[in-house]
């Protein structure tokens, strides 16, 4: 009855008690009297008056729905919550005998709200008081020096292709009416590559592009050729103070590297067997990891590609428009990762960073 005006229903209401509260009389009153209008069914004559005397309106409206408390339920909600924090509301309904929009209601009554798990890397004894040990030691070189994070080459490597994710979450489209798009994913034509790529500082060092898996004797190509040559490109004084860093992929491991970044850059390399021992599962505060690597994804999978080309170009083109003021933000946050890390005493903190 919403699409009535309270004069109409007014009217109707009228022709309803005129014609001794008979239906058929009051449509037929009604149209005789406003032919103008639009016209009611038969029905509304009988339940305008059943509401006016129930809820002293001529409808029900929601503050005189379903809105008592009952201390049952709302038992048996508190419970299931408590017991189990990730139950849902179907299993409430189902369990509890409890419709799932009462245990909403009592949820909210109560301060709960709805919040998503948070997909984190997992820990193994042992990372934690490894993961305080370089923190401890970022931070005490921060202190002696604020740019100290700067003089590190932070590495990694990722592989893009044409099945990588799209977040649908964070990409739409603008239209004046729901053109029902769609984005194909899970190509039966597969292509990709794997990139390497460093930071330093507000520089980014790389990227260098390459396919297939990445082993000792190609890592140790990219050491001695691809990133000597990006580095004889850098003042020598600044070139001199660069420590490198990488994780604990095998092939960084490799004697045959270890040994080469070791004559490279003496006692400045931080690696899982180097002089400054890299966390293992740190992605948190690898740089690559916490904001490069993401940062590419929501750029390049938002389209399809059509071949390897294209994948490679707008990966590049991708890159080129991080600038340096991004990559000062990120050596910050560097420091501030480390710190937090240490509050938490080497445990996990991403969910903790607003």
């Amino acid at each position: 009855m919403a699409h009535f005006s309270n004069e109409e229903k007014s009217d109707m209401l009228c022709c309803y008690i005129e014609s001794h509260k008979n239906c058929f009389d009051a449509e037929r009153q009604y149209l005789l009297k406003y032919p103008e209008r639009r016209q009611p069914n038969r029905s509304i004559f009988k339940r305008l008056l059943k509401n006016l005397r129930e809820y002293g309106a001529f409808q029900q409206t929601v503050s005189h729905r379903v809105r008592t408390n009952n201390p049952e339920q709302t038992l048996n909600v508190l419970l299931a919550v408590q017991e189990d924090d990730t139950v849902g509301l179907r299993s409430i309904e189902k369990e509890h005998n409890v419709p799932k929009s009462n245990a909403q209601r009592i949820l909210h009554k109560e301060g709960y709200r709805p919040f998503k798990f948070r997909i984190c890397h997992s820990l193994v004894p042992g990372d934690q008081q490894r993961r305080m040990v370089f923190c401890e030691w970022l931070t005490r070189m921060c202190d002696e020096n604020r740019e100290f994070p700067r003089n590190i080459l932070w590495s990694d490597e990722s592989y893009f292709s044409n099945n990588g994710i799209f977040n649908r979450h964070n990409r739409h489209y603008w239209a004046k009416e729901n053109e029902h798009r769609v984005r194909p994913i899970r190509h039966q034509q597969r292509f990709g590559f794997n990139v390497w790529c460093g930071i330093l500082g507000t520089r980014i060092i790389g990227p260098i592009i390459y396919e297939g898996t990445l082993n000792a004797e190609r890592y140790f190509q990219f050491l001695n050729n691809d990133i000597e040559d990006i580095l004889d490109n850098i003042p020598l004084a600044e070139n001199n103070g660069i420590w490198f860093m990488q994780d604990g992929a095998p092939p960084h491991n490799a004697r045959i590297n270890m040994e080469y970044l070791t004559e490279r850059f003496q006692n400045k390399v931080i690696a899982t067997n180097g002089p400054i021992r890299w966390p293992a599962r740190s992605p948190d505060i690898n740089p690559l990891d916490f904001f490069f690597w993401g940062y590419l994804n929501d750029e390049v999978y938002w389209k399809t590609f059509e071949n390897v080309e294209q994948l490679r170009a707008e990966v590049q083109a991708a890159i080129a428009r991080i600038t340096p003021a991004m990559l000062e933000n990120v050596m910050n946050e560097i420091v501030y990762r480390c710190y937090v890390c240490l509050e938490n005493e080497g445990g996990l903190f991403e969910h903790t960073i607003k």
